[in-house]
């Protein structure tokens, strides 16, 4: 009997994500069905079995149960080299490719990322030749020991870092909650004496999964201390792209180690 792998999904969409990566990653290599809860919500917090993970759509179950599974924790799947022979609930957050990265191909397939990313260029009319910079600010203003904002400087320094390599750039896509706007705005006022050839556009999608797909349709990108725009960058299959992250990614109360967490080639920025 085909043993089954699941996993217990919790936070946004950058969060469910890698737990569901992780999750197909690992039936894949062991040769195992894969199955989710459904649900329309978690907690304050949509799922998106019905328009971005359509395709997995089959792969969820209304009657499942998880006390048919054996949970095996993140610190579990990094020490051992499990073998099957119980059905396993995963559960942790696994924020690092390496967890997935050897069924990217496969991935991107149940995803239905070249599908999306054609259909939302010629939707919102995205030019390639971009940087996608990505603002995270909202709830991190009250949870600055957990979540920092980024200092403009970041931005600053990530933006040159990518011209000096690429200057043809001529767009940046930048990408902010609706409540800092206004902040960002200012921010993008003081860059514009520095980045005089660029002009800055606003990308504001109909729902937040389009406007991750958004971010990866740009040639590079500017990351923010998210799971979002992580993925948003994962996502373009560009080989030639270039992709900025903050050396500092969470707050002093969050003493964890995020070095896996970033793919050899992106470009970590000390501010």
């Amino acid at each position: 009997m085909t043993s089954i792998v699941s996993a217990i999904l919790y936070g946004g969409l950058g969060n469910q994500l890698f737990q569901i990566a992780a999750t197909i990653s690992f039936a894949l290599k062991h040769s195992a069905d894969f199955v989710f809860k459904y649900e329309k919500n978690l907690g304050k917090r949509p799922t998106y079995w019905t328009n971005f993970l359509h395709k997995l759509l089959n792969k969820t179950s209304d009657t499942f149960k998880s006390t048919e599974y054996k949970i095996v924790t993140e610190s579990t799947l990094n020490t051992n080299d499990m073998s099957l022979s119980n059905n396993i609930l995963l559960d942790g957050y696994f924020q690092s490719p390496l967890f997935f990265n050897n069924y990217k191909a496969q991935l991107f397939q149940l995803f239905d990322i070249e599908s999306h990313q054609a259909r939302l260029v010629n939707k919102y009319k995205l030019a390639e030749s971009s940087i996608s910079v990505h603002f995270r600010r909202g709830d991190y203003k009250k949870l600055p020991d957990y979540h920092p904002i980024l200092p403009d400087d970041y931005y600053a320094e990530s933006i040159n870092y990518i011209l000096t390599i690429d200057s043809v750039i001529t767009r940046i896509y930048y990408y902010c909650e609706d409540e800092d706007a206004a902040d960002i705005e200012r921010v993008i006022a003081d860059f514009a004496p520095l980045f005089s050839g660029l002009s800055w556009v606003r990308m504001k999608a109909d729902a937040d999964w389009e406007e991750m797909i958004c971010m990866s349709c740009s040639k590079h990108h500017v990351i923010a201390n998210s799971s979002f725009s992580w993925w948003g960058a994962y996502f373009n299959p560009r080989p030639d792209k270039i992709v900025c992250y903050p050396a500092q990614w969470f707050g002093p109360l969050v003493p964890k180690d995020v070095s896996a967490m970033f793919p050899e080639e992106w470009i970590k920025i000390w501010i």
